[in-house]
C-alpha cells in the first residue's frame, strides 16, 4: 500500500510540476510577444521621428531657396546713371558693375579700358524689401567701422538706388556726409572695351 501512496503523490508533483513549467512557459512567451509589440511600436515612433525630421528640413531648404531665388537684388547690376556730385558719369569705355551674391557679400568692379579694379567690397544685409544696410571692407579685406543705410526700387530690371554715405575727405581726413542717387541695370549687359 505503500506504493501506491507513493505513485500517487509522484504523479501529483508531475503534474504539478508540469503545471508549473507549462505556466511558466506560457508566461514568458506572453512576456516575449508583449515586448516584441512595444519594441516595434517605439521603431516605429523612431521611423516617424526621423521622417517628421526630414521633411522639416526639407520643407526649410525650399522655402530658403525660393526665397533666395526670388529676391531682385542678386545678381550683378551695371550702373547707367549718376547724380553724385563727387563722381564723373559713366560712359561706354568707364563703368562700374556691383554683384550682390546669396551669402550676404557684395563686390564692386570699376571697368576701364586699361582693365578692371575692385573699388568696393563687403557685406549686405536688408532690413526688408527695398532697405539695405552696408558694411563696407578695406583693401586688406578688413571692415570699415562704419555701416552705410541705402533705399533702393527695383522695376523690372532697373534698380534706383538711393542714400547717404559717410567717407574721409582724401585731403583733409575729415568725414562728410555724401548723398548717393543713382540708376542701374540688371545683367552683364557689357559694352566691348577695345572698341
Amino acid at each position: 500500500m505503500p506504493d501506491y501512496f507513493l505513485l500517487k503523490i509522484t504523479r501529483f508533483y508531475q503534474r504539478i510540476k508540469l503545471g508549473v513549467i507549462s505556466h511558466i512557459t506560457a508566461s514568458l512567451k506572453h512576456l516575449h510577444d508583449e515586448v516584441a509589440f512595444y519594441f516595434n511600436r517605439v521603431k516605429r515612433s523612431i521611423v516617424m521621428i526621423t521622417l517628421i525630421k526630414a521633411m522639416f528640413v526639407a520643407t526649410l531648404l525650399v522655402v530658403t531657396s525660393c526665397t533666395q531665388a526670388r529676391n531682385p537684388l542678386m545678381g550683378t547690376w551695371r550702373m547707367i546713371e549718376t547724380r553724385n556730385g563727387f563722381e564723373a558719369a559713366m560712359t561706354d569705355s568707364v563703368f562700374r558693375t556691383w554683384e550682390f551674391k546669396v551669402d550676404g557679400t557684395f563686390s564692386g568692379l570699376l571697368h576701364t579700358p586699361n582693365g578692371t579694379r575692385l573699388y568696393n567690397a563687403g557685406d549686405f544685409m536688408l532690413v526688408d524689401d527695398t532697405t539695405m544696410v552696408t558694411i563696407h571692407h578695406d583693401r586688406d579685406n578688413r571692415r570699415i567701422p562704419v555701416a552705410h543705410y541705402f533705399n533702393f526700387n527695383i522695376q523690372r530690371d532697373t534698380m534706383h538706388f538711393y542714400g547717404h554715405v559717410i567717407q574721409r575727405h582724401p585731403e583733409t581726413k575729415s568725414l562728410q556726409w555724401f548723398q548717393i542717387d543713382e540708376k542701374w541695370v540688371k545683367g552683364t549687359v557689357m559694352p566691348e572695351l577695345n572698341e
